[in-house]
């Protein structure tokens, strides 16, 4: 076979277009993951809570139980967070992506505390629907949500900072 290098210039454009594809597509899959795993949930807390934005660390200390009050939040009421079960994505973006730590791992934190006597997980539930309605009933309410889950009267949205 003889060396063409009209054919080696063509399959150098094959290949470096090829290279752009796949470069871009692989960009795609990563811009979107990295996406659902910032807003893979929905904070929200009682209309009546001043807050409008809350640090991971916050979130985190008021989920684990280690803050019980909105008080330095400018809000005297206790903080009475809720756990979602369902659907389970957007259980372990939230626990992730404020505990930096698995649903599982968090599950086990409260099983060691239980079992010494030493606290009590949050309340848990199946649905953004009861998630919203104990939260607009509930003025120290806090939980998490689907991304897509229309909030109506007694309950906003807070953003959730680094």
């Amino acid at each position: 076979m003889r060396f063409n290098p009209l054919m080696s210039s063509a399959r150098a454009s094959f290949m470096a277009r090829c290279l752009i594809a796949l470069t871009l597509l692989l960009g795609l899959v990563y811009g979107s993951t990295a996406a659902f795993s910032q807003s893979g949930y929905k904070l929200i807390v009682n209309s009546d809570n001043p807050v409008s934005s809350l640090s991971k660390d916050e979130v985190s200390d008021y989920f684990l139980k280690k803050t019980s009050s909105w008080k330095s939040a400018g809000f005297d009421q206790r903080v009475n967070p809720l756990d979602l079960t369902a659907p389970p994505e957007v259980r372990n973006a939230f626990s992730e992506d404020v505990h930096g730590r698995s649903a599982n791992a968090i599950k086990k934190y409260w099983q060691r505390l239980i079992f010494t006597g030493r606290g009590t997980p949050p309340r848990e539930v199946d649905s953004d629907s009861e998630a919203i309605s104990f939260v607009a009933s509930t003025p120290g309410g806090i939980a998490y949500v689907s991304p897509s889950a229309s909030l109506p009267g007694g309950v906003k949205a807070v953003s959730v900072s680094n």
